[in-house]
């Protein structure tokens, strides 16, 4: 039995295209997805558009979709500057794609011949708590920094250690057949095992953030005894995608939001969290603790942090939406 994994798509089409593409003629049987379609990219519609007309797909929902059904009872929130991808996705979103996520589960359990698997979007929704803070993107950036030459199966191995020093996932999965545990979120790509219990993520088709830009997913084997693993990397147009992202409705709506996006498509590395750390350390000594942050703050730390970079045009737009030729 072959099974294509994905997770974390983010509205990347390009992204998502050059992976099916991929997929053709490679015997699969059911494919997998893991939540997150839509948020970052400007193609919210056609992401969903395809993944609703994929054949035996099993799909459930991620973190973005929950924080679309909580905007619709919030319109504050709808409102906040940084919320405004979400917030331009909620109004995008066409009725017949926002039913279907508002339908999805966000957990799938799918009992096989000879085996089961365990489908989350995050690894804490299969996992519990205590298990993978140290696979978060930003995790795999620090290990980047401190180990020149940290190679993917370096770090598969440090998955390895990780989850082998786990002793109360260890004691939880004791006892378990043949079982594989699915989830994405933290779009970094790797595996590991425990016994006959597989864990997995298939990393990010539309925002990888393991160093490597190209589209990833993950094919799962069962050949009726034991797991085989083969995680593939997709390259696709991504300068193009910049270009678009850039001339969007998105990019207008959330200038500070498109540049964090494109230096993550430069070098596969979270440049989101480093950049809310800053909002964080503005918020805290202008001693405001509204949490969505304020609007005055959220503006203040997105020009010192696109003033910095030099990114006028971005700063332009930050200052003048309506300035936008998208």
């Amino acid at each position: 039995m072959r099974y294509a994994i994905l997770a974390d798509i983010h509205g990347n089409l390009p992204a998502l295209e050059a992976v099916l593409a991929d997929l053709r003629g490679r015997r699969v049987q059911e494919i997998l997805l893991l939540g997150d379609y839509f948020c970052d990219f400007p193609w919210p519609n056609a992401v969903l558009d395809r993944v609703r007309a994929l054949p035996c797909a099993h799909v459930i929902a991620g973190n973005k979709e929950d924080a679309l059904r909580r905007l619709d009872g919030d319109p504050a929130a709808r409102a906040a500057l940084q919320f405004a991808p979400l917030a331009w996705n909620h109004r995008a979103l066409t009725p017949e794609n926002r039913g279907y996520l508002d339908c999805l589960p966000r957990k799938l359990t799918l009992e096989r011949t000879g085996h089961t698997l365990r489908l989350g979007h995050a690894p804490r929704g299969v996992l519990g708590e205590s298990f993978a803070d140290g696979m978060r993107s930003v995790a795999f950036s620090a290990l980047l920094d401190a180990r020149p030459g940290f190679t993917h199966q370096d770090y598969l191995a440090y998955a390895q250690a990780a989850l082998d020093a786990d002793a109360a996932l260890c004691a939880r999965l004791k006892g378990l057949g043949p079982t594989a545990f699915l989830f994405g979120h933290y779009h970094t790509q790797w595996h590991a095992r425990l016994g006959p219990c597989l864990l997995l993520n298939p990393g990010s088709c539309g925002r990888p953030l393991d160093g490597c830009t190209d589209a990833a997913y993950t094919l799962l084997d069962w050949d009726g005894s034991d797991w085989q693993v083969e995680e593939l990397r997709v390259p696709y147009d991504r300068e193009g995608t910049v270009r678009a992202l850039r001339e969007s409705a998105l990019y207008a709506a959330a200038p500070v939001w498109g540049e964090l996006l494109c230096l993550d498509m430069q070098d596969g590395r979270n440049h989101l969290f480093p950049f809310l750390d800053e909002v964080e350390a503005l918020a805290q000594a202008l001693g405001d603790e509204a949490r969505p942050y304020a609007d005055r703050v959220w503006l203040q730390a997105s020009r010192r942090y696109l003033a910095a970079r030099g990114l006028d045009h971005a700063l332009h737009y930050l200052e003048n939406p309506d300035d936008y030729p998208g």
